[in-house]
């Protein structure tokens, strides 16, 4: 059985934040994925993470449409952003190479949009949901328990 765990996020700030945090725990080959409804904060959740990891803010956006983003990390790692809002399928990620590095050595993976790809999610991808709360702010919910 899987429990999940949910964190308010006031604002643009604390989503950055809870991204950054979760930069601190990621070993290497990680794959993130995360979902939720247009405007509720996927993007600026990865860029807390990419700038804890030394990637500038002004780097990060959404990449819908270049599909997936590469950023080169200071430590040799490479950061890819994968948003996967105009994939029909998995099925269309081997044209982007995703055999070779997702989940490979020297490589972290961030995907929003990521139930559209549900298929080629392997088991151990860290999956989040940012939703509307009631009011002001977000959400972020974590399955297994591991909120940043």
């Amino acid at each position: 059985m899987t429990s999940r765990t949910e964190r308010f996020l006031a604002d643009e700030q604390a989503t950055a934040e809870a991204g950054g945090r979760l930069a601190d725990t990621l070993p290497d080959g990680s794959i993130v994925g995360i979902d939720g409804p247009l405007g509720s904060g996927k993007t600026t959740f990865v860029r807390g993470l990419a700038m804890a990891l030394g990637v500038p803010a002004a780097d990060i956006s959404s990449p819908s449409f270049t599909i997936v983003m590469e950023h080169r990390l200071s430590d040799g790692r490479v950061l890819r952003h994968l948003d996967a809002w105009r994939l029909g399928s998995a099925d269309e990620l081997e044209d982007l190479g995703w055999d070779q590095w997702a989940g490979a050595p020297g490589t972290l993976t961030v995907i929003e949009w990521a139930s559209k790809i549900e298929d080629a999610l392997r088991g151990t991808t860290h999956r989040f949901q940012l939703d509307y709360a009631e009011g002001l702010g977000r959400v972020l919910s974590a399955a297994s328990g591991e909120m940043p």
